[in-house]
């Protein structure tokens, strides 16, 4: 899903690494709450022009940023981390439903 932002395509096509994948499952499998829709959703709701600004922004806002300042407390770095994490979650589901590994679930 190149849109031109060198950083965000970047992190798609990390996105396709088998260390991107191992990574985001181990993740996933520790999350308290399990994911309830599918995928491809994801994949509908960003591939629209509109979808991929919001997700453009996301990622200047929220990945693109120093996410531990010397200074600040550890709790700052893993509440900002966090915020990384959620679109790190949009895009491997992008990317699960661009492989067609969708969970066939609705929301």
């Amino acid at each position: 899903m190149a849109d031109g932002n060198t950083g965000l395509d970047a992190l798609f096509q990390n996105a396709d690494s088998d260390a991107w994948r191992d990574l985001m499952r181990r993740t996933e499998a520790d999350a308290p709450v399990k994911q309830g829709i599918d995928p491809e959703l994801y994949a509908v709701v960003f591939s629209t022009p509109a979808g991929r600004e919001v997700l453009a922004d996301m990622y200047s806002r929220y990945v693109n940023v120093t996410r531990c300042v010397p200074g600040q407390g550890a709790d700052a770095a893993f509440y900002r981390e966090g915020m990384a994490q959620v679109v790190f979650d949009i895009v491997h589901n992008i990317t699960l439903a661009q492989e067609g590994e969708g969970n066939g679930q609705e929301g």
